[in-house]
């Protein structure tokens, strides 16, 4: 294998042939007197493909800087450089190590917003308001036979106020089977003066079944990926089924609270900047002041 040419750039007749053919096809090498002498044309070659392929030392050959263009910074000098298979595989595992690592550092610039879930989805049932709806044998009054949840509250107004939620969606997805009395309680329970929990969230899926025909309806109205969903509910078998779609689920068993909804939005942005979009379920009764 070449590795260096001669100070006046030739060769004699004795090298060995398959480098003389080499010389000859890719640097334009002309026969005079006994020697090859090269021309200092370098057509259709580029630097990194003849150190890979041959092991040359170009930066000793004249006209280098015609030949070679000047933003090939990503294209050519950053492959792995000529010599032996094992010095070319570890160049390659080195590069790509580098690559990994530069890729990292881009992601952790991205500011916690940029990871924030698009739709917030709630239950209602013993998430959002207390008791249920099934307990009830009449039309409940707002604030005296049932009451919200002053996190559940707390979050609404968080999401329709702060600036880091700006354009985030709110849904519900509940199996309640008292349809409409759901729907009289969302247009009388206030978030703000102004704005009922009907005016404040963006999507409702309120009737009986299971949770997958909720969520693939949401999906479709909001034309947001599972991924970028976040689910609180009370009820393990409705989280069981919508993690599999690929959903971020909160278990809430005794109702909203604040650590439940710190906890699940923190691990929301954890799992989602770490390039984990798998339906993950999270909360529990820990979550609960004592």
């Amino acid at each position: 294998v070449l590795t260096s040419l001669p100070a006046a750039h030739s060769f004699p007749r004795s090298l060995h042939p398959r480098a003389r053919r080499v010389l000859s096809l890719f640097w334009g090498a002309r026969l005079e007197n006994g020697t090859e002498e090269l021309t200092h044309t370098y057509p259709g070659v580029s630097r990194m493909s003849l150190l890979n392929k041959y092991g040359l030392n170009l930066n000793s050959l004249p006209g280098l800087e015609e030949s070679h263009p000047k933003d090939c910074v990503d294209t050519c000098c950053e492959r792995p450089p000529g010599g032996t298979y094992f010095e070319r595989a570890a160049a390659r595992k080195r590069l790509k190590e580098k690559r990994k690592m530069s890729s990292k550092a881009d992601s952790k610039k991205k500011p916690a917003e940029s990871y924030l879930p698009k739709l917030v989805v709630f239950d209602l049932d013993n998430t959002v308001w207390t008791p249920e709806l099934y307990e009830l044998y009449k039309m409940p009054v707002p604030n005296k036979d049932i009451k919200l949840f002053p996190a559940a509250l707390k979050a609404l107004k968080e999401l329709r106020s702060q600036k880091q939620w700006e354009g985030v969606r709110i849904g519900l997805a509940s199996r309640t089977d008292e349809v409409q009395w759901a729907h009289n309680l969302l247009g009388m329970f206030k978030v703000t003066k102004d704005a009922t929990i009907e005016e404040t969230v963006d999507f409702k899926q309120i009737y009986p079944g299971c949770k997958l025909k909720h969520f693939k309806h949401l999906k479709e109205d909001s034309k947001i990926k599972y991924h970028d969903m976040i689910f609180f509910d009370d009820g393990m078998y409705n989280l069981n089924d919508v993690s599999k779609l690929g959903v971020f689920c909160v278990h809430c068993p005794y109702g909203l609270s604040d650590k439940i909804w710190k906890e699940g939005i923190d691990k929301f942005v954890e799992c989602r900047s770490k390039g984990n979009l798998k339906g993950v379920t999270v909360g529990g009764s820990r979550f609960y002041d004592d």
